[in-house]
């Protein structure tokens, strides 16, 4: 009975630390007066893709995402450029101009911290844009775990796993490595599991940083 409980104890400690951790990484990007990322990627399952991708914000609206996606059907290309009151859309060279809708700031950043773009963007497509919703509406995180230390190459990374509940897709379970001192991304799988199928997508990062980002990179130009 003792050693049961001391199992349960523990476990629920290391849910305890893995939120903690989770609660901080999310924090330092949503804080952060600027933040930007690069980001590739696979998706398997049916629809298989390959992609590549940056991101750079900046409080004020301001923020540049760009987005390449190889598939077999055939490549797309996404562009989006804020300057904190105009917004271009670029999309297989089509262009198009509204204003950036608020929180779109906010929702980039925490999906950063929760799933990474392509789950977010697939998940948007359920979702009437009318008004932006909060992330918490659509990429709800819970069931949190801390786990142990693994290598990926030469760095040293921290596992957490936890579940997203994605509008419009099902629960979603994450399995991340990070940076456990710098609160850096490292790699993340989501597996999206439906009663039909299951849709694996993989992501990598690098150059993560919150380094000041000069103002002429949101420039939306004429």
């Amino acid at each position: 009975m003792i050693t049961i409980l001391a199992a349960a104890c523990l476990a629920l400690c290391q849910d305890d630390k893995g939120k903690e951790l989770f609660q901080k990484l999310e924090k330092k990007m949503a804080d952060a007066k600027t933040l930007s990322v690069t980001f590739k990627g696979t998706v398997g399952g049916a629809n298989k893709a390959d992609y590549t991708g940056r991101v750079r914000m900046k409080t004020g609206k301001k923020y540049t995402f760009n987005i390449k996606i190889v598939e077999e059907a055939g490549d797309t290309e996404l562009t989006l450029i804020s300057d904190g009151t105009r917004r271009l859309t670029i999309q297989n060279g089509r262009r198009s101009e509204d204003e950036p809708k608020d929180g779109t700031d906010d929702l980039f950043r925490r999906a950063t911290a929760r799933c990474g773009f392509v789950v977010l963007f697939l998940c948007m497509a359920n979702v009437a844009q009318e008004v932006l919703p909060a992330a918490d509406e659509i990429l709800k995180s819970s069931e949190f775990a801390l786990g142990g230390e693994e290598k990926l190459g030469e760095k040293t990374a921290r596992v957490l796993t936890y579940t997203i509940a994605v509008k419009g897709m099902g629960d979603a379970k994450v399995k991340l490595w990070l940076d456990e001192k710098d609160l850096i991304l490292l790699k993340r799988e989501v597996k999206v599991t439906t009663p039909d199928s299951e849709t694996v997508f993989n992501e990598t990062y690098s150059d993560q940083s919150t380094d000041d980002i000069e103002d002429k990179i949101f420039e939306v130009g004429k």
